[in-house]
């Protein structure tokens, strides 16, 4: 009895570099809100009063956007948002995206590809009237979405822009520029860097024709049950923000640039165009470093490959004098190896997603060279490491064997490939 309680007091004593970036902070009194649709609490899913109220003041805050909250996470607004596009036509993804995108794809049955970046040249092949990007990615670097939107508008294409880790932006000008200044459509995963309660996100729409889209598919997706715990924190989170936020992440810009002076041992901090957003590389597996760190009391947001990411907030920020202690202490632990057969996309090319409905399970060390059913990857960060339709490699087999733990896209543990009577061969 109560051993997720007893587990869960036992890490909320742990230093957090890691979502929710209210970092242990929500006040102990929030369980009184947990409520429900009433008379006077409105209805998220037909907000008429304090909810509309909350979401005009989100739309005051981002600019010209209708905004559309979420306690489901920003998953339901991925969702939400292929739902509102998908009557412009096919999809094009430029760089990578998290696991929920293809699966909203998936589900909504749209014609999509995979391209690794963004040009004229992609476009003029392509006949998508959707992009959808990543900006910024896990790692807190950017993509030029001036240049992106230019090429929106030239080709008549909705421009998405997932912004998960991006709701930050608009409160100091020392991070890049929000990705509400250019997008059609943008989702906010707001608990990964405001202090909110988990599943807080919201979709902001900056195209009258897709309000009324975003507004239906939020009724289809979200659940009927809504937080009223998340609804409070992001009403308080963005209360603070407002009228503290551009100081309270001065204060963590200074911290981290005094961060970055100190002693690391064999650590070094990577350059990243979001400088809450603190990227370590050393000769270790990331996913040593953080369960090292782990023990010692200190709970990063992920690791991967060589480097290890911790959020940075105005909830944490003194406490990187102890990050800084604890890295000091590591030695000895697994080195990284990078495989340089590691499947990487070319610059440039574009790959026809398949989102065959027929598949079978087969075990990893048989799915090399079978066509994947659908994404596969590592979480976190929840990037595949193969798409749907894509041929598995030997070397991508190997690393989902090595990393089954932490992997999506199985089922219990075999790999989901594209039946030989729909093309699976090898």
């Amino acid at each position: 009895m109560n051993k997720l309680r007893k587990i869960l007091r036992k890490g909320g004593k742990n230093i957090s570099f890691h979502t929710p970036a209210h970092n242990n902070t929500l006040p102990k009194k929030f369980i009184k809100y947990d409520t429900t649709e009433l008379e006077y609490t409105d209805n998220l899913l037909r907000p008429q009063n304090v909810l509309k109220e909350l979401e005009s003041e989100i739309s005051s805050i981002y600019g010209p956007f209708d905004a559309f909250i979420s306690t489901n996470g920003a998953t339901s607004c991925v969702y939400a948002a292929v739902y509102a596009a998908k009557h412009k036509g096919g999809f094009l993804i430029a760089g990578k995206a998290h696991m929920s995108v293809y699966n909203a794809l998936r589900i909504n049955g749209v014609k999509a590809w995979q391209a690794e970046g963004l040009n004229e040249e992609t476009l003029k092949n392509i006949p998508c009237g959707v992009i959808f990007t990543t900006s910024p990615d896990y790692f807190g670097n950017c993509v030029d979405l001036s240049y992106y939107r230019k090429l929106a508008d030239k080709y008549n294409c909705l421009l998405v822009v997932d912004s998960s880790h991006g709701s930050h932006f608009v409160f100091n000008d020392k991070f890049p520029i929000s990705a509400t200044k250019y997008g059609d459509l943008v989702i906010h995963s707001l608990h990964k860097t405001l202090p909110a309660a988990t599943g807080a996100a919201v979709l902001l729409c900056n195209n009258k024709e897709l309000s009324p889209l975003c507004a239906q598919a939020r009724r289809l997706f979200h659940s009927t049950s809504p937080s009223y715990i998340t609804l409070c924190s992001i009403e308080r989170a963005f209360h603070i923000m407002r009228k503290r936020g551009r100081a309270l992440y001065d204060r963590v810009y200074a911290a981290v640039n005094r961060f970055k002076k100190k002693d690391l041992g064999e650590f070094e901090v990577c350059s990243s165009d979001d400088f809450s957003r603190l990227v370590l590389r050393s000769v270790y597996e990331g996913g040593q470093v953080v369960k090292e760190l782990g023990k010692m009391g200190v709970d990063m947001e992920m690791g991967c490959q060589d480097k290890v990411v911790a959020i940075v907030t105005p909830y944490n920020y003194r406490r990187l004098g102890a990050l800084a202690k604890r890295l000091r202490k590591i030695n000895g632990l697994k080195r990284y190896v990078k495989n340089e057969k590691e499947q990487e996309k070319e610059g440039g090319k574009v790959v026809e997603l398949d989102f065959c409905p027929r598949k079978e399970l087969v075990d990893i060390d048989s799915a090399a060279g079978r066509r994947a059913y659908c994404e596969i990857g590592i979480y976190p960060p929840g990037l595949p490491l193969v798409l749907s339709g894509e041929v598995i490699s030997q070397e991508v087999a190997q690393t989902i064997k090595n990393n089954i733990d932490n992997c999506f896209g199985l089922e219990n543990n075999m790999a989901p490939v594209i039946s030989y009577k729909d093309g699976g061969q090898r």
